[in-house]
């Protein structure tokens, strides 16, 4: 701006020198004189500056800036490596397939009950007051089809302490004039001749054949070793109780073990099962063993069949387990009333006939179950056993399939 001013100043002061210069022919005029004619000569303006003309403000528009295109650095796709295909060793599987059936069959509720009764010298007061803690066999029993036979715990393998041994075989009813040895659920007085028998009818020992009744035992008392002794009479003495299709129950009443203290058996509990399964298994539906035991663990129980004259109480380690392992059940000989043990005894049978158990117990989620025909039946796993929603239809077929672990 300054710059510009500068230059238009000095523009205006050489239009005022050159308006002034005279030319040579004015200097002489002017030096001899006027003429009489003067040249009149134009009255020049005085000099005046020309007017200062204000520019506007010269607005400098900031730069714009463009942002450098960004060249975005070439994609590099890595080549695609496939891993080397690692063949594996061969190796054990971890699990195996299995595969089992059954067959059910004909509906039935039949249930044979075999009490066997311990008559050694320990029980005398204890047999005194079964037929009290027996009431209303029939009553507890109501819906189930049953028999019921008794027989006594001797099976001695000795030939001096043979007298009052049963060695398995069942027994005449005290007092029945008809001399049964088989009640059922159809006879009548099942009650009154069943409380006589295992009650004693207020006899002692020596005071009855113990052909009629088992109170002559002498030591020792092997439940078990009669149980499978009683098989063996399946065709002799026993004919006619063990029926096609029914549960055999074999009830044991007893304040010792096995053999008194479980020692020196003539049979385990694995061989009783296995004799059942050989001499009864393919016409029966199954075991279930009940005892009126001293339970192992009840010091009290076990204290007061120790209190008497008679000393002769000892847990029963192994008629439990055997009661465990056929799926059965135990009640303690202490117990003033053996009614609700009954009932238990005919809910548990009801509950066998509504399952089957396994071989094995298979892995989670594995088991598949296939009823034929299914008749709305359901089921569910509980260990090795699957239960049934309601009793199966009469010969109805079931097959499983499952995994066990190796």
């Amino acid at each position: 701006m300054r710059l510009t001013m500068i230059l238009l100043s000095a523009l205006s002061l050489t239009a005022c020198n050159n308006a002034v210069r005279f030319s040579p022919i004015e200097k002489m005029q002017s030096s001899l004189g006027a003429p009489e004619n003067p040249v009149v000569t134009p009255e020049l303006p005085p000099s005046a500056e020309p007017p200062i003309v204000t520019e506007p403000p010269v607005v400098v528009e900031p730069p714009v800036v463009i942002p450098p295109v960004v060249v975005e650095p070439p994609v590099v796709v890595p080549p695609v490596v496939e891993p080397p295909v690692v063949v594996d060793p061969p190796t054990t599987p971890s699990s195996q397939a299995v595969s089992e059936s059954f067959q059910a069959p004909p509906a039935s509720d039949k249930v044979d009950i075999l009490v066997i009764l311990d008559t050694t010298e320990s029980m005398d007061t204890k047999l005194d007051k079964l037929a009290a803690r027996f009431r209303d066999l029939t009553k507890h029993l109501s819906n189930l089809d049953f028999q019921v036979a008794v027989t006594n715990a001797g099976a001695t393998r000795s030939s001096f302490w043979i007298h009052g041994h049963r060695f398995g075989k069942i027994m005449e009813f005290q007092s029945d004039s008809a001399r049964r040895s088989i009640l059922s659920s159809k006879d009548e007085y099942v009650d009154y001749y069943f409380q006589l028998t295992v009650g004693r009818d207020n006899f002692r020992a020596g005071e009855i054949r113990c052909e009629v009744q088992p109170y002559c035992m002498v030591p020792s008392p092997e439940p078990l070793a009669a149980l499978v002794r009683s098989f063996n009479e399946r065709q002799g003495a026993n004919k006619g109780f063990f029926r096609q299709d029914a549960w055999l129950v074999p009830l044991i009443i007893s304040d010792a073990d096995e053999n008194e203290n479980g020692a020196d058996l003539q049979f385990s509990v694995d061989s009783v099962i296995a004799r059942f399964q050989q001499t009864l298994g393919s016409t029966m539906r199954g075991m279930a063993g009940v005892g009126i035991i001293v339970q192992p663990g009840d010091e009290q129980c076990l204290r007061a069949e120790n209190s008497g004259l008679m000393k002769g109480g000892h847990y029963g380690h192994v008629l439990s387990d055997f009661a465990r392992r056929t799926k059965g059940l135990t009640m303690s000989i202490c117990d003033q009333d053996y009614g609700p043990g009954l009932e238990r005894i005919s809910d548990h049978i009801r509950e066998l006939m509504t399952s089957v158990e396994l071989k094995h117990e298979p892995l989670a989620g594995t088991l598949r179950v296939n009823i034929s025909p299914a008749d709305g039946v359901t089921w569910k796993l509980e260990g090795r056993k699957v239960v049934f929603s309601k009793p199966l239809p009469a010969n109805a077929r079931v097959d499983v399939s499952y995994r066990i672990g190796l």
